[in-house]
């Protein structure tokens, strides 16, 4: 259902950043193991941004995607 006034704007991977404040850390183990995921499954959960490209949601996965998918089209939902 789209509220009144709403644009869908088809963005880039190069549009998003990480969260600002992110508690999180990373590690190079679990940064590995999301590799290895997203060779054998492929890219399947979403990531949650703000209007303004801050990724509140699937940081590492921006990070581990970014060149990978550089130049390819998004799926807008």
């Amino acid at each position: 259902m789209a509220i009144t006034g709403e644009t869908n704007t088809k963005r880039t991977l190069a549009d998003f950043h990480p969260q600002r404040v992110n508690a999180n850390k990373h590690t190079q183990r679990g940064l590995g193991m999301l590799d290895s995921a997203l060779s054998e499954d492929g890219y399947v959960a979403p990531m949650t941004a703000a209007a303004d490209g801050e990724v509140i949601d699937g940081s590492a996965r921006l990070e581990r995607v970014a060149e990978r998918f550089k130049g390819v089209e998004p799926i807008v939902v």
